[in-house]
């Protein structure tokens, strides 16, 4: 138990450093750090600091550095994190031992083609989880409500500058993002508190980091059910894909509305079709995505439970929901549910960091209504 309150306190500790360096690089740009550049380079810049930089880099030098500090005979990091059987060449890990931790195992066929659709019908569910956050922050007289979504094509136009908003707003944070949060956070807090605290933790740090009101509430809603697929599917890559999915139709949609493109007037369309219609048509369409997303993921979850209990030889009975309880169910079936308390200095640093981000995101809040 002191080695995992030791990862505990390093992983919170090394978030909080992210966390607080990608606020202090938002605060900067705002002030004008890159004005000296063009806005389409001044973009790239940024997107490369704040995703590779901190969201990668930084996760694996605290990865390494939390490896050093282990005796040789310890389990090296990507073990203690992962539980599997990795190469450890004296309590220390190379940068593929961390990334396997961390899930990015090789994804079979089903996995990949499920994701893709995990990834349509998320990005058609966030639709709905945004509009309905947005309407009640517009009700209530909120100026940002109105805007809030990425992927506009501003400083960069036509096909090429698709293929570059494409890169800095699906392909790095689809990547980046998830390094951090489904893959060093999630992971590195699992032992210590349990896997479905660490997905909550790690949804609702994923919705502060945007340090945005408007995003918040469907950012910390998907990042729980990418998360959940993370743990079913026993990989990060369905996170990865759907999160690119999702930020990458954002990006098209938006270009295509611009240049006349295929499929441009869709989110217009869905908007009028959706607005015009009864209020019982538009909850249940949305509950019916909610339900796809739960069974697909629950498919996953349930086979590896089976697979599992084969293995071992021994029958764990099934659980009664296919919803979300039996996939909480079967994800923790495996976990050893016995943890004593966080001590003062692991609950300091926790919520220290869900402090900080939402202080920032708060004020995202007030500000919108001045």
């Amino acid at each position: 138990m002191q080695q995992q309150s030791r990862t505990f306190i390093f992983v919170c500790a090394t978030y909080l450093v992210i966390l607080g360096g990608f606020t202090t690089l938002r605060m900067l740009s705002s002030a004008g750090l890159f004005n000296f550049m063009s806005p389409a380079v001044a973009d790239i810049v940024f997107s490369l600091i704040a995703q590779v930089g901190l969201m990668v880099i930084v996760p694996i030098i605290g990865a390494k550095l939390l490896s050093r500090k282990k005796q040789p005979t310890q389990m090296s990091y990507a073990e203690f994190v992962s539980g599997a059987q990795v190469n450890v060449n004296n309590g220390k890990d190379s940068v593929r031992d961390i990334f396997r931790s961390w899930g990015f195992n090789k994804p079979s066929g089903k996995v990949i083609i499920y994701s893709v659709i995990l990834g349509l019908v998320m990005f058609l569910f966030n639709i709905f989880v945004s509009s309905m956050f947005n309407g009640v922050l517009s009700a209530f007289g909120h100026r940002g409500a109105a805007g809030g979504g990425g992927g506009m094509p501003n400083a960069f136009t036509g096909v090429g500058g698709l293929m570059v908003m494409m890169f800095i707003v699906a392909v790095l944070p689809g990547f980046c993002e998830e390094v951090t949060h489904r893959g060093f956070l999630m992971r590195g807090l699992s032992d210590r508190i349990g896997i479905i605290n660490a997905i909550t933790v790690s949804s609702l740090l994923f919705g502060l980091m945007h340090l945005n009101i408007v995003q918040f509430f469907y950012a910390m809603i998907l990042g729980w059910l990418m998360a959940v697929a993370v743990y079913a599917m026993r990989s990060i890559w369905p996170a990865v894909i759907m999160h690119f999915m999702n930020n990458g139709l954002s990006v098209y949609l938006s270009f295509a509305s611009t240049y006349g493109w295929f499929g441009g007037d869709f989110l217009r369309s869905f908007a009028t079709f959706f607005g015009g219609t009864i209020f019982f048509v538009y909850l249940g369409a949305f509950i019916g995505l909610y339900i796809l997303l739960v069974r697909i993921i629950h498919m996953f979850a349930k086979e590896n439970f089976v697979r599992d209990n084969q293995q071992a030889g021994i029958q764990k009975p099934l659980h009664m929901s296919r919803g979300m309880a039996g996939i909480k169910y079967y994800i923790t079936a495996q976990e050893d549910k016995n943890r004593p308390p966080l001590a003062p200095l692991e609950k300091t640093l926790l919520l220290g960091t869900i402090f900080l981000g939402t202080v920032v995101t708060g004020m995202t809040l007030v500000w919108g209504f001045f």
